[in-house]
């Protein structure tokens, strides 16, 4: 799972992420933690679980089938979520 930190360095609350030494850097790194700076005015943690999910059923010629019989109205036990994911009755695929 990658989680993104984003600094808010107006608030100072990461601000000493900044100081960190390069090799905690490179195992935040390797642990898929991505550090992003910048002026914010929050702070956000965001999984990347659901978006690698989507993009694999772009990539799955079935899922694409069972997405355009949606799409099309016909009854089915998949449903498209509001966030664009396949879900056969109610699970994602």
């Amino acid at each position: 799972m990658h989680v993104r930190i984003s600094d808010t360095t107006s608030s100072g609350s990461l601000a000493a992420l900044h100081e960190l030494e390069k090799p905690l850097r490179e195992d935040l790194c390797r642990s898929g933690i991505e550090l992003i700076t910048g002026k914010l005015s929050v702070m956000t943690l965001q999984s990347t679980l659901l978006d690698r999910i989507k993009q694999g059923q772009k990539d799955d010629t079935e899922l694409i089938g069972y997405k355009e019989l949606v799409e099309s109205g016909k009854k089915s036990n998949f449903t498209i979520s509001a966030e664009g994911l396949i879900r056969f009755q109610g699970r994602l695929c």
